[in-house]
């Protein structure tokens, strides 16, 4: 008898080095690289709950991370944050590194506690 299986190759996550130096209503702020890569941009989603609302190339020019050596230095982000990201209720908000079809390296931004 014959099954139908599915077969998953498992793919490893590239490292990543970042920080989110602002994180306020109006905007979340920060820089993300990928180490072995230097020169690479990275790509990052903002998830609100289950749902991903935006989703951003750390690609800016952040003349401190060119001095520490960190690639060419463009791998700022801004993501600038409008009402309509917070329309559906969630508690947690999370910023992510987008690779292939997966988000991981999430940083949680807010987790409400009652």
């Amino acid at each position: 008898m014959m099954q139908d299986t599915l077969s998953l190759n498992m793919v490893t996550p590239p490292p990543s080095s970042g920080q989110i130096d602002v994180a306020s209503w109006a905007s979340i702020r920060g820089w993300a690289a990928d180490p072995l890569r230097p020169d690479a941009r990275v790509l990052l989603e903002l998830w609100h709950g289950d749902r991903m609302v935006r989703r951003v190339s750390a690609n800016q020019l952040r003349p401190n991370l060119a001095l520490a050596n960190i690639g060419d230095g463009r791998h700022g982000f801004d993501m600038p944050l409008s009402p309509s990201v917070f329309d559906t209720p969630s508690d947690e908000l999370r910023v992510c590194r987008a690779y292939l079809l997966i988000s991981q390296g999430c940083s949680t931004l807010l987790r409400h506690r009652d």
